[in-house]
């Protein structure tokens, strides 16, 4: 085969790595090459020093005084009488880590006298040192929360009338529980309006096995307004059970099942005032399974790579649901870097498949800041009552945009969204697709991006906002890119 340098470094990379993977950490590695000018040849050697092999013998551990030391072994799983592979070792550190125990962790070989046998065997034992230090067992944290939302239910179907309000949240967790590396804790959050609450509980493993498994009990209380009146109240209550498996560094696959019992009343009826009262109850019991394949090169601002992700709901009727229906959303994007300047695009689909049409808090919804920017939040699609948006059965979105550099830490963005709700999967049509066009800024600080765009609608969805002019624009706010 034709002498190539970059073939020969190659060769000899592959070479370091199998007597890495094998315990010989010290091996010395030379390759000559000796070129023949006369029949235009060159002899490539390879001179290897093994050194010892290195071999685990023991495993002790240091610095745990609440976590048990079953728990850090199980997240090692160093096996002994295996070669050292510093490379795995390195993946038994990051398990570690992922228990979220432990807000430092080492591990040093540190080599033990051998036996003669082991001696005449160039065989070199050696011990795994395993140094940790300990999260404090509770944490608390707190904060406040700026809220935008539209005021008045059927004061403005765009959405251009807002509420603002502040609330505050926290979570009390124990990171520890029984020295298992299980957590449990409670959270909150409260607003003028709204009301959540939940108990949850979370473990690194499954029986051994690498997957997270989540519980959570939940329950919230919203009010929704209409003329300046409390019009309805939702209250919710129910239970999520998920795990979470990554097969590979890049990928993870997701299921989870969620009962939730929905209580939709509206506050002022009365014998007097009203024949029938508005009192709903509805009783949701989901099946849930997702997967992601992450094969971008900076998941906070990515310069090239793509990205894909489905995940799919089906409503069980046998396990309790008033519903049987199901749906999927599928979503792919790409990132390309040309020079400075990077392309982004994104495609999503959704759909419902199966004999009942999706109900109202399961529908798809679309608009505003992070899918079709020129309109109001969740506004596209079919109307319903007082002209507010519906949702709908289908989802077509499309995305795109030319990031480049300013100056500093100041990027520009340009972009085209185009998409839409639609009834039902039949009605879907790229003719139909509502397009928002416009202009945006990131600050990449080492922080975070934040982000602020404006948007321009070739839609008139409100006589107050005509197609294509620049009054008809929205400024969005936010927090990193939108995909």
């Amino acid at each position: 085969m034709p002498f190539v340098t970059a073939e020969i470094d190659a060769a000899r990379e592959r070479v370091e790595t199998y007597y890495a993977e094998h315990g010989f950490n010290t091996v010395q590695l030379e390759v000559d090459s000796a070129p023949n000018l006369e029949n235009a040849t060159v002899a490539v050697s390879f001179a290897v020093l093994e050194g010892l092999q290195q071999v685990l013998r023991e495993v002790t551990t240091q610095g745990a005084t609440r976590t048990r030391d079953g728990v850090i072994r199980s997240a090692l799983r160093l096996r002994i009488g295996q070669p050292v592979n510093l490379g795995g070792w390195s993946q038994a550190r990051k398990r570690l880590y992922d228990t979220n125990v432990f807000r430092q962790v080492d591990i040093e070989p540190v080599p033990i006298p051998p036996t003669t046998e082991e001696s005449a065997a160039g065989i070199q034992p050696v011990r795994a040192l395993v140094t940790v230090v300990e999260y404090p067992v509770w944490r608390l944290r707190y904060g406040m929360q700026f809220n935008d939302e539209t005021a008045e239910v059927g004061a403005d179907p765009d959405g251009d009338t807002r509420l603002q309000n502040f609330g505050v949240l926290a979570d009390l967790q124990n990171q520890n529980v029984f020295g298992r590396a299980i957590t449990a804790g409670v959270a909150g959050r409260y607003e003028r309006n709204r009301q959540a609450g939940s108990l949850f509980t979370s473990n690194g493993s499954f029986f051994g096995l690498p997957i997270r498994s989540s519980g959570f009990l939940f329950t919230s209380r919203q009010r929704f307004f209409a003329a300046e009146e409390v019009s309805t109240i939702d209250q919710r209550v129910g239970v999520t059970a998920e795990q979470r498996w990554r097969p590979f560094r890049t990928s993870e696959v997701i299921w989870s099942y969620r009962f939730e019992r929905s209580h939709t009343f509206d506050p002022n009826a009365t014998p007097e005032n009203s024949i029938i009262p508005f009192d709903n109850v509805v009783k949701l019991s989901r099946l849930n399974l997702g997967m992601f394949f992450d094969r971008r090169d900076d998941p906070s601002d990515p310069t090239g790579g793509w990205f894909s992700a489905v995940n799919l709901e089906q409503s069980v009727e046998a396990l309790g649901s008033d519903y049987g229906n199901a749906k999927v959303l599928l979503q792919q994007s790409l990132y390309r870097g040309f020079g400075r300047i990077v392309f982004a695009g994104r495609a999503q689909y959704g759909t419902s498949f199966g004999d009942q049409a999706l109900i109202t808090s399961e529908r798809f919804l679309l608009g505003g800041a992070t899918t079709v920017r020129g309109y109001a939040e969740d506004s596209l699609g079919p109307r319903a009552l007082f002209n507010l948006p519906s949702g709908g059965d289908a989802l077509l979105n499309l995305n795109g945009e030319m990031r480049f550099p300013v100056r500093g830490w100041v990027q520009g963005v340009a972009f085209v969204d185009a998409g839409n709700v639609f009834a039902t999967r039949g009605d879907m049509s790229f003719g139909d697709l509502a397009v928002g066009y416009g202009i945006g800024l990131r600050l990449a600080s080492p922080f975070a991006i934040l982000r602020v765009d404006f948007g321009i609608p070739s839609r008139t969805l409100s006589p107050d906002r005509p197609a294509n002019q620049f009054k008809s624009g929205r400024w969005y706010f936010g927090v990193g890119h939108i995909f």
